[in-house]
């Protein structure tokens, strides 16, 4: 991953937070050849392993067919992301650019075969996006035969994480005035990931 050093995050348990705040992943794996899938990742914090993501996919996508286990895998998270206009500069005239959050988890693949793994994994993602509603539905909801037949259509895994390394381009080389301009300018779009982006320069310059 290219990580600037004015963009470089270090810090691991900020890069994790953006992992369980953007649960939507790519996940790239190159046996025999580069293949791509889009999809939630979790991380399972009841595992005895340190850093794992738990997810699924279905039986019919040929990328988990072509994995063994322990096969070198990435999972790419994406936060939010605006462009930036130069018109919002004042102080220095620069060229327009893009800013965005972007965090790559490097891990290992390891398919889940256990039925009582497999049903666990299950149970925490539906819990993991059910859990802020008023009434969070359940799989015990459902009849016993459509879970199963549900769990012969997909290949539950896990990612053993190897490293994890991340991006925050949020005009931190940028000087105070033009930050401020760009928060500014991005805090009247009526584009919520644009306002996520202009609390996320605030954050990302403190001294500014």
């Amino acid at each position: 991953m290219y990580r600037p050093a004015h963009y470089d995050e270090p810090d691991q348990e900020r890069l994790l937070s953006l992992v369980d705040q953007f649960p939507f992943a790519t996940l790239v794996s190159a046996r025999p050849s580069l293949w791509a899938t889009h999809l939630p990742l979790l991380r399972d914090d009841t595992s005895n392993a340190d850093g794992v993501l738990i997810g699924h996919m279905a039986k019919g996508n040929p990328q988990w067919r072509a994995l063994s286990d322990g096969d070198p895998v990435l999972a790419i998270f994406q936060g939010p992301d605006a462009y930036i206009s130069p018109q919002w500069y004042t102080e220095e005239a620069d060229v327009p650019t893009w800013n965005y959050v972007a965090v790559h988890v490097n891990a290992t693949w390891h398919r889940i075969d256990n039925e009582g793994d497999i049903d666990s994994v299950l149970r925490k993602s539906v819990h993991r996006f059910e859990q802020t509603f008023a009434q969070p539905w359940s799989l015990n909801s459902l009849d016993p035969e459509i879970i199963q037949q549900f769990k012969a259509d997909i290949t539950v895994f896990s990612l053993r994480i190897t490293t994890i390394e991340g991006v925050r381009k949020m005009g931190q080389d940028k000087t105070a005035t033009d930050v401020s301009g760009v928060v500014k300018g991005l805090s009247t779009s009526p584009t919520p990931s644009e306002e996520q982006v202009a609390q996320l320069m605030v954050d990302a310059n403190p001294e500014k």
